[in-house]
């Protein structure tokens, strides 16, 4: 049995009590501390026991999805709501922040205690189950919700006891914590928020937890260990407390570890306490810590470790308890972005909470995690950032991100453990060097950092990022181009995201311009749960900046394809394809070029490319600011939205079963009940103030505030019709009204399935006034599926010509000609050549010639996985070109890698890549079959989409097990959970760690391109 506290050593704490002494800024942190904990001190002990509500109170996130009863989902914006509770003076009522109004209108209390009706009085009154307002509306439930903020008061008044208990040493603190400690030790075994819950009763099965929901009770349990550790002496020997809560000591203290602090760590594999990967796990190894049992840090750390295949039927979600020796493989891309997509949850989760689960595992004297996540895990964010630290919002993330997305205080603590530069940086650029280090309690136990040793540290490291990247795992590339203030930044999301937190945003475009969000991503969507707005509107194509093929949100989630990228001076280029997002449509491709054409002067050019189907609508829409037109004679809609004019907002015109089945009894996926996330179409009921126009030439769009302007210009000849409409940004407080957007729209019958567009946009940025004059699309002489830009400033023009091939030769109006796949060129005002760029072979105009190197072509031959290396075999004889991307495939399976340096051998070139592994998932065999291997274990979070569940990806992917190396054919997922993986073509391999199957990115066979992008001043 425990014996005394574990989590703090007597030298970190006589550190605290010292530094809380000299320093300012560490006091202050203490003094909020206790004064938060003094008023608990000073409640009477029995109402302290008496306000933890029993289990048969239910709880609820929210009253209702529909707000408020009186204004609605206004209250969803309103600054520091939506609802708010003062338990001392106002007991189980909740206010909106909106007007004010108490709810609800009945005394709940006084009902509770008598079960009599007659006390549910006035026009809001709730027994507990919740107000019917009798419209046809979901029931509003208020005493649910005040419970749910009554325990998040609760649980931090014992964490604040607990610190306050420490810091002080006065009993009273002790004392009140230790009845806390006790009554919600008696509670918590009754507590099963999926029976006991406002959202668990109607709307998602097996949304589980404690006293809260499983996500927010993975952080508790932390903090009831911290809390016990913290108070174990007033448990121990304050024999005031023990005789009015009539338990001994012993008994006291077992009764709160086995029923609270055990009883939280064992909830992760019994099924009621579950968070976004690594939340629960960082919680349960500081849990052990306090524990101080040998054999039990054995029996969980094990499961931590290896735990794997918990089937899809349990109550919370399964993935959560794979261990990490798996996980980190098959939920974590290379460049340390995990399966979720979503920045926010990549930083919040898992680069936050695994980096500390790292450095609690020396700590209990355990394997630490492998090197190659952990360095990912700290790298990646700052991989994304643009100046002044902004952000993509990618998937759900906060549509105001910024970098460092950790707190000063985790940046801290990870320099600390591992020295890395970015951080070093990241806190001098954010303040968090000296005494302004201390900014939680945790860093009043810690010497604070000084700015000589950040300095010493991040000496070599930029401030801010200033060049392009690729983020080929996880695929995210970010072009940017300028410096400081003037910085062009454009971020593509290209990779797979199959999971919860993702979008339906292959391709999606966001675009940061000096430190200003001037092409927004909308970010994380009003409610992260069973509501209409987020897949219907928030989450679906039509809301981003991307194309909405054949009225429907994309087809699948699987993974694009990088098929170009390149960094030249002055230009800065991606192009890439989702080949799945639509299935059946032929080509959904887009290449981005970041063109510096002045010091003062850039431009991004988006060309978008799709064939097949017989709709496409090019969605845009730019920051909260004026907007105006030219170019286009608009007639206004009368009424109605996008989907038409007499269809109403938010009305699911395209599916109407949906709507028919959210008035269905039972929870959605239950006797045929449908989740609002099985919308598949297009969202357009969600765009209003809808206007429509055909353009006769150039059509340009502008947004303008105060501090920025950005013009769209888009060419003659891209599209038949322009639509300006509304759209709502989620609610969200601080939230504009409605962001402005504009669709290019081409229609073909709908009989017909072979639509051809090409849509090109032009978008300038400006501090004071636009400098781009013209652009205009050049005609094509000979060349199929090429395009040609001549864009016109006061001092010169650029020509921008781009082929879906890189192989053949294009002509162009002028004499302009391609040999390639992408080519710009500029000329002065006079028409003197100044520069030009080319991926391809040769790029010619009247007097200028530019030659190129081409396409490099090989095969990969051999593989050391170990160091990232692969050999080569060249089509050509010549050498791959050392410092471009090189783009692996074979049919079903795309990857690619920066290639860090060639040298010759004799079977070819060897490759070093830079990555930091080839491997992207290992499992345990359950069984061998006929066709390959049967498995448990968790490859990929699931989600329904396409037969493939999420495993696409995996197809033609290598696997290598028992000294042989496999194609993946299928990986097909299995009821029980787990999956089946159908292999072919063997061939020997050489290395077979433990007989544990590893799948790689890449193997021998597939085939290799490399397109240098050449730059060459004229």
């Amino acid at each position: 049995m425990k014996t005394g506290r574990t989590l703090h050593t007597d030298d970190e704490v006589r550190r605290m009590k010292d530094q809380v002494e000299r320093f300012p800024a560490a006091r202050k942190i203490a003094d909020e501390i206790v004064d938060r904990a003094e008023v608990w001190a000073k409640l009477d002990d029995a109402y302290v026991r008496d306000l933890p509500p029993p289990a048969d109170i239910f709880r609820g996130f929210l009253p209702s999805f529909d707000g408020c009863p009186v204004h609605g989902e206004a209250v969803f914006q309103a600054p520091g709501g939506p609802w708010k509770a003062d338990i001392f003076n106002r007991p189980w009522k909740i206010k909106c922040a909106v007007g004010g109004e108490e709810y609800p209108s009945n005394d709940f209390m006084a009902y509770y205690r008598t079960g009599d009706r007659a006390l549910l009085t006035g026009d809001y009154a709730d027994d507990g189950m919740g107000w019917d307002p009798g419209d046809g509306r979901s029931r509003f439930w208020f005493v649910a919700h005040y419970c749910y903020r009554l325990w998040h008061q609760l649980i931090p008044a014992l964490q604040d006891l607990g610190r306050a208990y420490l810091m002080t040493g006065d009993p009273r603190y002790g004392r009140k914590g230790a009845i806390l400690l006790d009554r919600m030790a008696e509670l918590f075994p009754t507590m099963d928020h999926a029976a006991q819950s406002w959202y668990g009763l109607n709307y998602q099965v097996g949304y589980t937890g404690r006293f809260l929901y499983a996500v927010q009770e993975s952080f508790n349990i932390g903090l009831y260990a911290e809390a016990y550790d913290n108070l174990f002496p007033a448990l121990q020997s304050g024999s005031e407390v023990h005789a009015f809560l009539n338990k001994e000591p012993e008994a006291l203290i077992r009764h709160v570890e086995d029923n609270l602090v055990r009883q939280s760590v064992r909830d992760i594999w019994e099924g009621k306490i579950r968070g976004n990967y690594g939340l629960h796990q960082a919680s349960a190894v500081k849990a052990l810590v306090v524990i101080d049992d040998d054999a039990f840090t054995d029996w969980a750390i094990e499961r931590l470790e290896t735990y794997t295949g918990c089937g899809p039927n349990t109550e919370v979600w399964a993935y959560g308890v794979e261990g990490w020796d798996h996980a980190l493989d098959n939920f974590l891309f290379r460049d340390g972005v995990s399966f979720e997509v979503a920045i926010g949850y990549s930083a919040g989760c898992w680069t936050r909470y695994m980096l500390d689960t790292d450095l609690v595992l020396e700590r209990l004297g355990k394997r630490r995690l492998p090197g190659e996540h952990v360095r990912s895990l700290g790298s990646w964010s700052r991989r994304l950032a643009c100046w002044d630290g902004k952000m993509p919002a990618i998937a759900d993330t906060g549509a105001e991100a910024t970098y460092p997305m950790l707190d000063i205080s985790s940046l801290q603590r990870f320099f600390r453990g591992y020295g890395w530069p970015e951080y070093a940086r990241a806190l001098l650029n954010v303040g968090g060097t000296d005494e302004s280090g201390f900014r939680s309690y945790d860093d009043l136990f810690e010497v604070p950092l000084t700015r000589a040793e950040l300095e010493h540290a991040a000496v070599n490291l930029p401030e801010w990022p200033e060049s392009s990247d690729n983020l080929g795992g996880v695929g995210f590339a970010i072009l940017r181009s300028g410096r400081a203030e003037n910085q062009l930044a454009a971020v593509l999301q290209y990779g797979h995201a199959n999971a919860g937190h993702a979008h339906r945003d292959r391709l999606n475009l966001e675009v940061i311009a000096g430190g200003k969000r001037v092409v927004p991503d909308t970010g994380y969507p009003t409610h992260a749960a069973e509501h209409p707005d987020p897949p219907v509107w928030e989450k679906n194509t039509v809301s981003h900046v991307t194309v909405v093929v054949n009225e429907s949100r994309q087809d699948t989630a699987d993974e694009g394809r990088l098929e170009r990228f390149g960094t030249a001076p002055h230009v800065q280029h991606v192009a890439l394809s989702a080949p799945r997002a639509y299935l059946g449509v032929d080509v959904y491709r887009r290449g981005v070029t970041l063109l510096e054409l002045a010091p003062n002067l850039q431009v991004l050019v988006d060309l978008f490319h799709v064939t097949g189907g017989w709709a496409h609508d090019y969605s845009f829409h730019a920051f909260n600011g004026s907007f105006s037109t030219r170019g286009v004679a608009f007639q206004a809609q009368e009424g109605g939205t996008l989907a038409g004019p007499n269809v109403p907002f938010r009305k699911l015109y395209d599916d109407p079963e949906l709507e028919r089945h959210a008035n269905l009894p039972g929870l959605p996926g239950t006797n045929g009940k449908r989740s609002y996330h099985s919308y598949r179409g297009s969202g357009f009921s969600y765009l209003y103030d809808v206007k429509r126009g055909q353009p006769a030439g150039e059509f340009q769009a502008e947004w303008r505030d105060e501090e920025m302007g950005l013009r769209m210009i888009v060419p003659e000849g891209v599209a038949r019709e322009v639509i300006t409409a509304h759209g709502r940004p989620p609610s969200k407080p601080g939230a504009a009204e409605h962001l402005d957007y504009v669709l290019l729209r081409n229609r073909a019958g709908r009989r017909q399935d072979a639509l051809n567009s090409l849509f090109a946009v032009v978008c300038e940025t400006y501090r004071k006034q636009p400098k781009i004059t013209g652009v205009r699309r050049l005609d094509v002489v000979e060349g199929e599926d090429a395009i040609g830009l001549e864009i016109s400033w006061p001092d010169g023009r650029c020509y921008l010509l781009s082929t879906l091939s890189d192989e053949g030769r294009s002509v162009f109006e002028g004499g302009l000609e391609l040999d390639g796949g992408f080519g710009v060129l500029t000329l002065d005002l006079n028409g003197r050549p100044l520069w030009a760029c080319l991926a391809g072979r040769r790029l010619k105009s009247d007097g200028v010639a530019v030659e190129g190197t081409g396409t490099w072509r090989g095969r990969i031959t051999g593989m050391d996985a170990g160091n990232c290396r692969v050999t080569v075999r060249s089509d050509s004889g010549g050498a791959p070109p050392a410092g471009e991307t090189l783009m692996v495939s074979n049919p079903p399976h795309a990857c690619n890698f920066p290639i860090r340096s060639v040298e010759a051998t004799g079977e070819g070139w060897l490759c070093s890549l830079d990555a930091e592994r080839l491997h992207i998932g290992r499992f345990v065999v359950e069984a061998e079959t006929e066709e390959g291997l049967q498995t448990r274990t968790w490859i990929h979070r699931e989600w329904e989409d396409t037969e493939d569940s999420g495993c696409h990806y995996l197809k033609g992917a290598r696997l290598a097990y028992k000294q042989r190396l496999h194609t993946i054919d299928r990986v097909i997922p299995r009821e029980e959970g787990g999956h089946r993986f159908v292999l072919r073509d063997p061939i020997p391999w050489p290395a077979a760690p433990d007989d544990m199957p590893v799948i790689y990115d890449l193997g021998p066979g597939d085939a290799c391109v490399a397109r240098p992008l050449v730059f060459t001043a004229l």
